[in-house]
């Protein structure tokens, strides 16, 4: 079914937000394909001021590898802004994953600022082509089901950034 492409400004960000969150869904499910086809197969990613960089099928192995070490206890994301130019839509993004690491009974806590970068479709939808990676901030705790809630204030997180992770 072919969707009609939104006409004004207002109405692509929030199409554009709506495939975002899509994505994200994917992601909680743990729907690899569904997540990797939110993503165009040209897609590239790299960090400000690190040699890092991804390409899809980089990205696949993360998630799969991502998949198999963690259990995803949540994953939040807000838009700071979208800003639509053309068939372009650039969402200025924050987000927060909470993993819990299989095994060892630490949380992992990822907190990303990045730019994406979509491109509409003639159908409407979306692709996103890039990420740009402004900041990224991990925290290591005790899982909150593998601790008593007194081990975890009694052990600050740990903080070290990690720039090969999304």
């Amino acid at each position: 079914m072919m969707k009609r492409r939104p006409d004004n400004e207002q109405a692509l960000a929030e199409s554009f937000r709506a495939h975002m969150e899509a994505v994200r869904e994917c992601y909680l499910r743990r729907d690899l394909e569904g997540y990797l086809a939110g993503f165009a197969d040209y897609y590239r990613s790299f960090q400000v001021g690190a040699d890092w960089k991804e390409d899809k099928a980089a990205l696949r192995r993360k998630m799969e590898d991502d998949f198999a070490r963690y259990d995803i206890l949540e994953m939040d994301f807000s838009a700071h802004s979208i800003h639509i130019i053309g068939d372009r839509a650039y969402g200025h993004l924050h987000y927060q994953t909470k993993l819990n690491a299989r095994g060892d009974g630490r949380m992992v806590v990822d907190e990303r600022e990045n730019i994406v970068v979509g491109k509409l479709l003639a159908d409407g939808s979306w692709l996103l082509e890039a990420k740009i990676v402004l900041s990224v901030r991990m925290e290591h705790a005790p899982s909150p089901e593998a601790a008593p809630a007194d081990a975890v204030s009694a052990n600050p997180p740990s903080k070290e950034v990690d720039p090969c992770r999304k």
